[in-house]
């Protein structure tokens, strides 16, 4: 499986490629904000299929990191600011799983979503804070 990046919805390049039995994270930072996303893999006859394309719109940069968002639905953060964020929990099909509002404080962050994730899939998280919308792409962990 690949995960490839376009910064215009057209010119696709490969971020990461897992093979079937890898586990891990995926940090991509694009050099402009937002971009598309999507999924290719090869089917049992070897030809490539392809996911819906996700496209974000990350328009300022945060104080989030060492983020894992686990199969329980559970989402660790540290973050270097105190915030009010509105989460929202994203399909890679672009579908709304669960959202939930959490004060962000400085330091480690913890929020449990009310849905159980399938380990290996990808998901989308949307973090809202007044104008500011932040997105990230996740690998679910165990």
């Amino acid at each position: 499986m690949q995960i490839l990046y376009s910064p215009n919805r057209t010119d696709f390049t490969t971020v990461q490629t897992y093979s079937n039995t890898t586990s891990g994270s995926v940090y991509h930072q694009p050099a402009a904000a937002g971009g598309c996303y999507k999924l290719r893999w090869q089917n049992a006859n070897g030809r490539y299929q392809y996911s819906n394309t996700v496209c974000l719109n990350s328009n300022a940069k945060n104080g989030f990191s060492n983020a894992v968002l686990h199969a329980n639905g559970n989402l660790s953060f540290t973050s270097q600011d105190a915030t009010r964020c509105l989460f929202a929990l994203v399909s890679a099909d672009g579908k709304l799983l669960g959202q939930m509002w959490h004060t962000v404080t400085p330091g480690a962050n913890n929020i449990q979503f009310q849905k159980s994730l399938s380990s290996g899939t990808v998901i989308v998280i949307k973090a809202v804070s007044g104008k500011t919308q932040t997105s990230f792409l996740f690998r679910v962990e165990n």
